[in-house]
C-alpha cells in the first residue's frame, strides 16, 4: 500500500529523532515531532511508526493511544536493520 502524501517525511523525522538520540530509548510523539495533536497528522504519526515496525527498522516497547494525550510511541529504538538503512553514507554503523 503506498504511503499517504506526507507519511515518507515523518517516517525521515522519526529516524533523524532516533538516530540523534541513539543509544537512549525515546518516547515519540506528535509533538516531539512538531506536529499538532489532535489533528490530521495524528493518522500520518500512526501510519508512519506502523510501517517503520512493520518494515522491522523501528522498535518500541507500547504504542499507547490516548484520548487526552495522543498517540506515544514508548521506548522506540532504531533495530540493528533501521541503524544499518538509515546509516549516514560514509559512516560504519556502530
Amino acid at each position: 500500500m503506498p504511503l499517504r502524501e506526507g507519511v515518507a517525511a515523518l517516517q525521515n523525522s522519526i529516524v533523524s529523532e532516533l538516530q540523534r538520540n541513539w543509544p537512549a530509548l525515546v518516547t515519540l510523539t506528535p509533538d516531539l515531532l512538531g506536529l499538532e495533536y489532535p489533528g490530521e497528522t495524528t493518522l500520518d504519526f500512526l501510519e508512519a511508526i506502523r510501517d517503520l515496525t512493520d518494515s522491522g527498522m523501528v522498535t518500541c516497547e507500547a504504542i499507547i493511544i490516548s484520548s487526552n494525550d495522543g498517540p506515544r510511541m514508548v521506548d522506540a529504538a532504531l533495530t540493528a536493520r533501521g541503524r544499518a538503512m538509515f546509516e549516514p553514507k560514509g559512516r560504519a554503523a556502530a
